[in-house]
């Protein structure tokens, strides 16, 4: 009896054991569960990254070191600029002033070649005034001439050859045309003003008279045989019969 008692109570215990083991390994089972379920949540949600101080202030110095280069280099590009306006501004006045220099000094040069020119002018004037020889005032012409052909020598004006010469639109300037036995047509045969030539420059063109060739021979004849009516040509219109 007692043995059986003894039994039964091995019995309990032993299943008590069994019942905590269970229990034991379910607990264990949970926590693992909610292990699993912590770590899967951590790796769902977004990692912050805390960025390093010190990268963010060298960063910062980088940035303020760009601009102060490109300021720097503005500033520089904008001193070339106003550099090269004012060279640019004093050349072009130093260009003005050098053509109006040689524009001045031309002038003088051409003045001072016409002076004796005048002088014989003068000089011619006072000798009309006190003797009216043509023999003395023809002389005091040509020598005003002559003075006026050096003078354009000095200035390296040439004359422009045209009497007998072939009209070119380019050298001449033409006022009419005349009928010519002697001179070819489109020749010029008479010349009114010469023109003058600077060098390769055309100062001013010769003024010309060109001729149109012979004179067309006009028919003096006159028709003396001038048809005239014949007697009897006329035809004479009958009457028509009177009824008596």
């Amino acid at each position: 009896m007692a043995k059986k008692k003894r039994q039964k109570k091995d019995t309990k215990n032993s299943d008590s054991v069994i019942i905590e083991k269970d229990e034991q390994e379910l607990e264990n089972d949970a926590s693992k569960n909610e292990s699993s379920e912590d770590y899967d949540n951590h790796d769902d949600e977004t990692i912050e990254v805390i960025p390093n101080q010190d990268d963010s202030e060298e960063e910062d110095k980088e940035e303020e070191s760009t601009e102060e280069s490109i300021d720097q280099q503005l500033a520089e590009a904008n001193d070339t600029i106003l550099r090269l306006r004012a060279e640019m501004d004093n050349l072009r006045k130093r260009q003005i002033r050098e053509t109006t220099d040689v524009r001045r000094l031309s002038k003088f040069s051409a003045v001072e070649d016409m002076l004796p020119v005048y002088d014989q002018f003068q000089m011619a004037v006072a000798a009309m005034e006190t003797n009216a020889d043509a023999e003395t005032i023809k002389a005091g012409m040509q020598m005003i001439m002559s003075t006026f052909n050096s003078c354009f020598d000095n200035l390296g004006i040439v004359k422009i050859d045209s009497l007998g010469k072939e009209f070119d639109p380019n050298l001449h300037e033409a006022i009419s045309k005349e009928a010519s036995d002697d001179v070819e047509e489109d020749f010029i045969i008479c010349e009114w003003k010469i023109g003058f030539k600077l060098g390769d420059h055309l100062l001013r063109p010769a003024t010309v008279v060109i001729s149109s060739g012979p004179a067309e021979e006009e028919s003096e004849e006159s028709d003396d045989n001038e048809a005239e009516p014949k007697d009897g040509t006329e035809s004479a219109t009958e009457k028509p019969n009177e009824e008596e």
